[in-house]
């Protein structure tokens, strides 16, 4: 990774075609909402990709953290990312980074699975007090810390609660590290 100024160059997908972007690495300001795991489309990355798009103008970064992909579907990602001019969407290759960093740097954890047994990413970031949104799937409905959604409207609503409303996110974030501690 280059650094210049306030911008990071990342490697944009991590694909062969190593095209680099540029990202403001002012965070301070900056809320960052995560998506971990596998690129394809059990993981459905399109709706988190449909939030991202409802967030363009707004100081928030969209942040997917895979270590493996579905080319085909990674390709329909990138083709809606670039459709929709979303250059605050990071694609970042879990291999080139430490995790748990990640973790610690996100506001919200959005897991938008079809499928899901027991999401680790949900309980390492309710360890550090990172609330997350997911759909009921699973073992996610008996954790804490977090707002499981019916559809993909309640998901939307519910990152857009938990950006905009400090009070209600502290609330969260609080109800995560006493559930993880318990």
């Amino acid at each position: 990774m280059k650094s210049k100024k306030n911008y990071k160059i990342i490697k944009y997908f991590n694909t062969s075609r190593y095209e680099s972007v540029k990202v403001n690495n002012n965070f301070s300001s900056k809320k960052i909402i995560s998506c971990f795991g596998y690129i394809g489309d059990i993981k459905n990355q399109k709706d988190f990709l449909k939030i991202a798009k409802k967030f363009c103008n707004e100081d928030v970064i969209f942040r997917i953290i895979y270590q493996s992909f579905d080319n085909n579907y990674l390709k329909k990602c990138e083709k809606f990312c670039k459709y929709n001019k979303l250059n605050k969407v990071q694609f970042i290759n879990g291999n080139d980074v430490n995790i748990k960093d990640k973790l610690e740097e996100s506001h919200i954890i959005v897991n938008t699975s079809i499928t899901e047994v027991f999401p680790i990413t949900l309980v390492e970031g309710i360890s550090m007090g990172v609330p997350f949104v997911s759909y009921d799937k699973g073992n996610i409905s008996w954790m804490k810390g977090g707002l499981i959604a019916k559809d993909y409207f309640e998901l939307e609503r519910f990152v857009k609660l938990l950006i905009n409303n400090n009070f209600f996110y502290d609330k969260i974030s609080n109800q995560a590290k006493t559930f993880y501690n318990n």
